[in-house]
């Protein structure tokens, strides 16, 4: 019997130093975004790397950073204040080899700007909200959020990256990416930097 295949959360890698995307200051907030990016696939301003250093009470922000290692500035996973899956070309390249039209997602364009460079970004955006969630097996709050998810196999099977089904349009622009095996391989044989994963509880019944 073939072995069936285990499933991760794709996210940031963090570290004592690191680079962030910064959206302008007068700009709305993360999720707030999500509405107004529909029909478009450019985001309507540009983002700024900001060296983020872990200080005793948080983190420092510098808008300088010469002084940052050149294996931490243009990472494959630009982590950004958005909150949102923010992809390098080499990156987006190989999602877009493994998907298939199942998984209904596009991608958003997105100038970075950092040590007097500009480089193009993409944002996943995904276009179906699906059900992927096991509800038998996962846990919820009394008011019916999900708590503790517990992802379907039967669901997901097909699928190569999904999220979650949150509620309003959270779904459609969400740092909650879900990869399975056979991707994760490929980013990592590609050596994508700025990338961790994290295993996911997934339901084989």
């Amino acid at each position: 019997m073939e072995r069936l295949k285990d499933y991760f959360f794709l996210c940031g890698k963090n570290s004592s130093v690191m680079t962030s995307a910064f959206s302008p200051k007068k700009a709305k907030i993360g999720a707030e975004n999500i509405a107004d990016l529909e029909g478009r696939d450019t985001m309507p301003f540009d983002l700024t790397l900001v060296k983020l250093t872990k200080g005793k009470i948080g983190l420092i922000e510098n808008y300088d950073i010469s002084s940052v290692s050149k294996e931490l500035v243009w990472l494959d996973y630009q982590i950004n204040d958005l909150a949102w899956p923010i992809f390098s070309e080499k990156l987006r390249n190989i999602f877009q080899e493994h998907i298939s039209e199942k998984e209904m997602i596009d991608w958003v364009s997105v100038k970075i700007k950092g040590n007097g460079e500009t480089k193009t970004y993409y944002i996943l955006r995904f276009n179906e909200k699906k059900d992927v969630i096991d509800i038998e097996s996962s846990k919820y709050m009394p008011n019916g959020n999900l708590v503790i998810p517990v992802y379907s196999f039967d669901k997901i099977k097909d699928l190569c990256v999904f999220t979650e089904p949150r509620n309003f349009d959270f779904w459609k622009i969400t740092i909650a990416v879900y990869v399975n095996e056979t991707l994760k391989k490929a980013i990592q044989k590609a050596k994508c930097t700025g990338v961790s994963f994290e295993k996911i509880r997934v339901s084989y019944e």
